[in-house]
């Protein structure tokens, strides 16, 4: 029988960080064990495999997808071509490409409304982050209460630091599937609005594109010139 670290005990059920013996944050958000050389080395040293982190198996066997960071078969949370272990802060990640995106208004981000309670929220994937995050418009409109609070590393403009930051537990409901829902952690992210994206303009994108004219999107009928996003899902999710 195991116990975790909020004394209440476990059996059966493996630490979610193999790197502390945490049932509370994944490995690849440890902030315990940061250097990567010391994870691979708790990994060789623990007969671990080498892609999943997983036990019984060899990297070669492993039918995991390897790496989201760039594709190779090892761990994610042991990539040493981008900080894993450090959560950039959805305002960071989109003032530093926000100049770009202004510039090509007619890029299709992937984003859908989707529903959260009673509110209708703009939810946008982000395959390069490794949390999922809340705006604090939609935490206060629900009156939602945190899961928890926990330490990260965090990457604002201004550098790297380490903070407590609460994690809100989040049901998305389809607005196109009935029915299908689907349950999130998210951090908050301290921001009214995630970010502005400029409008794709679809219904002009159709009448240039007849590739896309047979589709539907739920941005549709937006007319604005920006939209907001509320919630943005990391790669985990």
């Amino acid at each position: 029988m195991l116990l975790g670290n909020n004394g209440r005990s476990r059996p059966n059920q493996r630490p979610t960080c193999v790197y502390c013996n945490s049932y509370d944050h994944s490995s690849h958000n440890c902030t315990k064990v940061l250097d990567v050389a010391a994870r691979r080395a708790l990994i060789q040293r623990n007969g671990l495999c080498w892609n999943c982190t997983g036990t019984g198996h060899a990297a070669s066997q492993c039918r995991s997808r390897g790496c989201w960071n760039c594709q190779a078969k090892h761990h994610t949370s042991i990539c040493n071509k981008a900080r894993s272990t450090v959560d950039l802060l959805p305002s960071s990640r989109v003032e530093k490409s926000m100049s770009s995106l202004m510039t090509q208004a007619s890029t299709l981000h992937p984003t859908l409304l989707a529903k959260v309670g009673s509110e209708t929220v703009r939810v946008m994937f982000d395959s390069g982050a490794g949390s999922s995050y809340v705006c604090t418009e939609v935490i206060t409109k629900l009156n939602l209460r945190p899961l928890r609070k926990e330490q990260r590393c965090i990457e604002q403009m201004f550098g790297t630091t380490r903070g407590n930051v609460e994690v809100y537990s989040v049901t998305i409901e389809s607005l196109a599937v009935e029915g299908f829902s689907l349950e999130v952690e998210c951090i908050n992210a301290e921001k009214d609005v995630l970010t502005h994206l400029p409008n794709p303009r679809i219904k002009a994108l159709k009448e240039q594109q007849s590739r896309l004219r047979r589709l539907e999107f739920s941005e549709e009928g937006t007319e604005s010139d920006s939209i907001e996003v509320h919630i943005i899902l990391g790669a985990a999710d």
